[in-house]
């Protein structure tokens, strides 16, 4: 019963975190995904386009009968004009004539597209603004914005591609067409064009695109938009409804990699080698697709798919009504595949002998689950989400498999995570990698030794009962214990109501003492989380007192082969534990050796140098430092205090009993009222401020 509590458990979470994501949209994720649905149009066959538009290609064939690109604008009039007297009903310009040339020949292209009475012209957008561009396009095109744009509740800005200016066309073309579009496009973050966006900004005002503006044109009918604060609702034309989604976009369905639209070359059409039905009430696009010189862009069916052909296959999928659908339904089947898939992989999990006829039940379903998916995009272009389904459903086959090998199949692995809670990750990976290192033998090494004591812990105990009291050790010791591993440290041992812990042992660990240092922050800082949940329930808060030592000592296994102990010895580890005891004396929680405290890098912790202290067996005094972490004091105030300790090494104890003092009546600083109650000891017991009694301040 409790293996199938904790299979349900896992399965709810994987379904949890799976809607997360989901409806997070990572971009992680949805890339993942993009990449997925991509392949899709990979398997499909080449579908047939729209008879109705057709390309008009200036390819290499034409280049190479008329001459380099850009051609004279005289040979573009002369080609709008055979087109026009075809029959075609609708031409695009995906190109744009920003700049003059022979005015002749200027004048010439602006009369061929003004008798034609029927053509789009393009331009594109810039983010960056250029002399005079800005002025040119405000005049140019405000006059052939969306005007039927319908706006739901209060909105002020459309979450929509905008724009400052464009490069558009010279005044003599750009007052002949009858419509006008932007070509620009945008590909997706790793640089396929998947969606053609149909709406843009420009100084308050909408912006169809080329392919958008020409599809307006040729089906007689203006373009209309619905808006509110999320952006574009929906999108019309005459009874066409566009399933546009709220950025101004669409998924383009692809029928195939390029030049599967219909494709005329234009020197055919100019030297007369067409016939009139291949033209006639056709929706025609002119664009450069000469790979020299053309614009060619990634898609999910080609990496090189000319960019004309884009606003081209976004016209035929309105006049066929062939969009890739992501609707209500889409998303409602989307949730439901998320919701049932973890569900299917935990009854297999369930009834399952073992991890073979798992994996072999995985392996069909999740086979079936893809041909479903790619069959609903084949013979319905619903495009269902594949990486979410896909993501859970690997990651349910994993836990779940796991905690039947891990947890309930293979017992014996509970040593290693039991292991684990004492030592580093790294530590047990190294002694699983070189089992001698547990053998009896040592070596000397610098380490950083850290000591922490509970203050007060005999009065604690004493109102405890012994229940309570290994309770409140239990939660106190877990965290402090995943602070000293989660900082690569080694948990030594726990003495009672003490622990000792190692760094740079028996793992190398780059500064050591500093992983020693962040260790004791975090521990403070854990201590007055634990503070106010021990209130709540009645448990008596705690102070802890920390010391920190950095040097040489011996390590490795002491005892006998029955039973041995890996820990550290010398006196480096004894400094660490006379420093912890020093704590109660200067009312501190944090101190730490010179020794440490040159190890740090400076300027980064909050340090103060508290005093001196000698210990025994050396000679030379060794300077102690305060590691403030519930204490803070300005920084003009520390190198006060700092010059208050001096003056105490050099016998004035009256300007330094004024320092303290000061210091003692703004911060309520238990380091100033040690020297203070020590020097008015002093005073009382008529003592001589020797500077040798340095060492009655400091040792206890």
């Amino acid at each position: 019963m409790k293996k199938r509590w904790v299979y349900f458990l896992i399965t709810t979470l994987i379904i949890i975190t799976t809607y997360i994501i989901y409806f997070s949209q990572l971009d992680f994720f949805q890339t993942i995904d993009d990449k997925l649905q991509d392949t899709k149009f990979r398997f499909r066959k080449n579908l047939s386009p729209s008879k109705q538009v057709v390309l008009v290609a200036i390819d290499g064939k034409s280049i190479d009968a008329i001459g380099r690109w850009p051609w004279k604008r005289e040979v573009l009039a002369r080609l709008i004009s055979k087109i026009s007297f075809f029959g075609a009903k609708t031409i695009a310009l995906d190109m744009v004539f920003s700049e003059t040339t022979d005015k002749k020949d200027d004048d010439e292209l602006a009369h061929a597209i003004k008798d034609a009475n029927n053509v789009v012209l393009g331009y594109f957008f810039r983010k960056g603004l250029k002399k005079n561009e800005q002025e040119i396009a405000l005049n140019n095109l405000p006059d052939f914005s969306i005007e039927d744009v319908e706006v739901i509740g209060d909105v002020n800005n459309l979450p929509i591609k905008n724009f400052l200016t464009a490069e558009t066309n010279i005044s003599p073309i750009s007052h002949v067409g009858v419509d006008k579009g932007f070509f620009s496009v945008f590909p997706d973050k790793d640089g396929i064009l998947r969606r053609l966006h149909l709406v843009a900004g420009f100084d308050g005002y909408l912006m169809p695109s080329l392919a958008l503006a020409a599809v307006s044109q040729y089906l007689g009918h203006p373009i209309s938009l619905v808006v509110d604060k999320f952006g574009v609702v929906s999108m019309s034309i005459g009874k066409k409804k566009i399933p546009v989604r709220s950025p101004g976009s669409i998924l383009i369905n692809y029928y195939g990699p390029g030049h599967t639209i219909t494709y005329i070359s234009a020197i055919d059409i100019l030297q007369g080698r067409v016939k009139r039905s291949q033209l006639a009430n056709k929706l025609v696009f002119i664009g450069v697709t000469e790979k020299a010189v053309g614009d060619f862009v990634p898609t999910p069916t080609s990496p090189n798919f000319p960019g004309t052909e884009v606003h081209c296959t976004f016209a035929s999928n309105v006049l066929q009504n062939f969009y890739l659908k992501r609707n209500t339904t889409v998303y409602l089947i989307d949730l439901v595949t998320i919701l049932i898939i973890p569900i299917i992989i935990l009854i297999i999990s369930i009834k399952s002998k073992n991890t073979f006829i798992s994996l072999t039940w995985f392996f069909f379903i999740g086979v079936f689950y893809l041909f479903i998916n790619y069959k609903l995009f084949l013979d319905y272009n619903i495009r269902v989400a594949t990486i979410y389904p896909l993501f859970e459903f690997i990651l349910s086959f994993i836990l779940l498999e796991s905690y039947r090998n891990f947890i309930i199949e293979q017992r014996s692995k509970y040593l290693k995570k039991a292991f684990s809670s004492y030592i580093s990750k790294e530590l047990v990976n190294e002694l699983l990698k070189y089992p001698d290192k547990l053998k009896l033998g040592g070596e000397k090494k610098s380490i950083s030794i850290l000591f922490l004591d509970i203050r007060d812990f005999t009065t604690i105990s004493e109102n405890l009962t012994p229940e309570e009291l290994v309770g409140l050790l239990n939660r106190f010791f877990g965290p402090i214990t995943d602070i000293i591993l989660k900082n690569k440290g080694m948990l030594d041992k726990y003495i009672g109501d003490a622990i000792m812990a190692l760094f740079n042992v028996p793992v190398d660990l780059e500064n050591h003492a500093e992983a020693a240092i962040k260790s004791a922050i975090d521990i403070i800082g854990i201590v007055k989380e634990l503070n106010k949940e021990f209130s709540h329930i009645g448990l008596p808060e705690l102070n802890v007192g920390i010391g920190i030592n950095t040097g040489e000592a011996v390590i490795g296994n002491i005892g006998t082969k029955a039973r041995f102990d890996y820990t550290a010895i010398g006196d480096t580890v004894n400094l660490a534990s006379r420093l912890e005891g020093l704590n109660k004396y200067y009312g501190t929680n944090i101190l730490i050796s010179q020794f440490t405290y040159d190890m740090l890098p400076q300027g980064v912790y909050n340090t103060r140098f508290i005093g001196e202290v000698t210990v025994k067996g050396k000679s030379a005094p060794i300077r102690v430092y305060e590691l403030m972490t519930l204490v803070k004091l300005h920084e003009s105030d520390i190198k006060q205090f700092e010059q208050g300790v001096q003056m105490v090494i050099k016998g004035d104890f009256h300007k330094a009993y004024d320092i303290f003092q000061e210091i003692y009546e703004k911060y309520d600083d238990g380091v100033s009222k040690y020297y203070i109650d020590k020097i008015d000891k002093f005073k009382k017991q008529g003592d001589v401020c020797n500077p040798k009694d340095i060492q009655k301040f400091n040792v206890k």
